[in-house]
């Protein structure tokens, strides 16, 4: 599964989720039909420059991916999100 990440700074990256990443995010857009920003946190994934564009993917079970996750700096982070 191919996405694009943006930051508040609009800074983008393109992601390519690979295996149970792919189903979780996939499911998570099915059942979230919503125009609301989605917070999305990769670990543990080595970017690459392709062309000069900022590049990431998953990688088997050793990188962590989480969505919309209810923790302090993510609602801080919707907060700045919907305060610009």
């Amino acid at each position: 599964m191919f996405m694009h990440l943006q930051d508040i700074e609009d800074t983008k990256i393109k992601v390519t989720l690979w295996g149970h990443n792919a189903y979780y995010m996939h499911d998570f857009l099915v059942n979230n039909n919503s125009f609301a920003p989605i917070v999305v946190i990769v670990q543990f994934a080595k970017v690459k420059f392709i062309n000069g564009r900022p590049f990431t993917s998953t990688y088997l079970d050793v990188s962590r991916f989480s969505v919309n996750n209810d923790i302090d700096e993510i609602t801080v982070y919707k907060k700045g999100y919907f305060d610009l």
